[in-house]
């Protein structure tokens, strides 16, 4: 949830290298033990002024059951112009794909 709500709030970025590389790693923590890792990065777009977001969260951090990937681009002027929730579980995947 976390992931995602990174993704919503996030607007501006600086210029970052590599596709598919994170720039924060987050471990989350329940009664002192790691039980998920959520991963950052914030990289151009695109087009000239555009912001693309991804966020990934896995639980439980190693050998992992649930696979959460959010991305979210933002045009120079803020707006959403894409955005993409990828959710991977045993049960099933659920992809949600939305472009303004």
């Amino acid at each position: 949830m976390r992931a995602l709500l990174a993704c919503l709030l996030l607007v501006r970025a600086a210029s970052l290298a590599a596709q598919d590389t994170f720039d924060q790693t987050l471990s989350v923590q329940q009664g002192g033990k790691e039980i998920g890792r959520e991963d950052y990065s914030i990289r151009p777009g695109s087009r000239t002024g555009a912001v693309v977001i991804t966020a990934r969260s896995r639980y439980p951090a190693t050998n992992s059951t649930t696979l959460i990937r959010a991305t979210q681009e933002r045009a120079s002027d803020g707006g959403i112009t894409k955005f993409e929730l990828d959710v991977q579980e045993p049960e099933g995947n659920v992809i949600i794909l939305a472009a303004g």
